[in-house]
């Protein structure tokens, strides 16, 4: 099967993650977690790659970061292989650690990069697990302190003065983190914004369309009340003006 391509950012930025093949459990214990974020360290500073943004959930792991895109195809293989090596090693295990791929979406834009780590920071508050401030294997708390494995200081320059990540993941500053949906505005921008939305119920832009009709719904109000237009959510998933306005 031939692959598809990856897409190039033009901010460099990419929004990363990495599954457990099969689903299965990538972390057996805490050592297990330090270790990853240290070769995360290791493999990124060998090929240049700034890491922004982390959370490690039991079966998968979220990674934003910026580079050049072969470099970071670089530093994902590593990261890749090396902890596959330890992991087996430890446990005894035999086989892929690792789905065969990891999934990479191009970051283009402020507001994307916002809502993109707004979705990865509160992963864990939205499977059930813990509250997103209280998580210990996120990012959340290196961007008020020092930073242990991320380079915070594009996210601190990103928020600004007076803002926090406590106000984005929480929600408390506004509408400054929804999509201003100006006339005329850039679809590429729209698309990335609407991707992380729906992203946090687990449904993929382009499968909306095709959902029974109450989850369709949902999700088409959720694109609406994140500050996306009528018509651009027309644009974006295939759905009639009618259809959406009754949603």
């Amino acid at each position: 099967m031939v692959r598809i391509a990856r897409k190039v950012s033009g901010s460099g930025i990419y929004h990363v993650v990495m599954r457990g093949a099969g689903r299965q459990l990538l972390f057996e214990d805490d050592r297990d977690r330090r270790r990853f974020l240290e070769l995360v360290h290791e493999s990124f500073t060998d090929r240049e790659v700034r890491l922004l943004c982390f959370c490690l959930m039991p079966n998968h792991v979220h990674l934003i970061a910026q580079g050049e895109l072969a470099a970071l195809s670089a530093a994902m293989h590593l990261l890749g292989t090396r902890y596959a090596l330890r992991f087996n090693k430890k446990s005894d295990h035999c086989g892929p650690v690792f789905e065969d791929r990891f999934y990479s979406d191009p970051i283009e834009t402020d507001a994307h990069l916002l809502a993109a780590l707004r979705y990865v920071l509160m992963n864990p508050e939205h499977a059930g697990i813990y509250p997103a401030r209280e998580y210990a294997w996120s990012s959340y708390s290196e961007y008020d302190g020092e930073a242990a494995y991320c380079d915070a200081s594009l996210v601190s320059d990103l928020l600004g003065d007076g803002l926090s990540v406590q106000a984005l993941v929480e929600g408390a500053a506004g509408s400054r983190y929804r999509f201003e949906g100006k006339k005329g505005a850039d679809d590429l921008e729209a698309i990335g914004f609407a991707r992380e939305v729906v992203g946090r119920m687990n449904i993929g832009l382009g499968e909306i369309k095709t959902l029974p009709r109450h989850r369709r719904s949902e999700a088409l109000r959720e694109l609406k009340s994140a500050g996306l237009s009528t018509r651009q959510i027309e644009r974006l998933t295939g759905i009639g003006r009618s259809t959406i306005a009754r949603a």
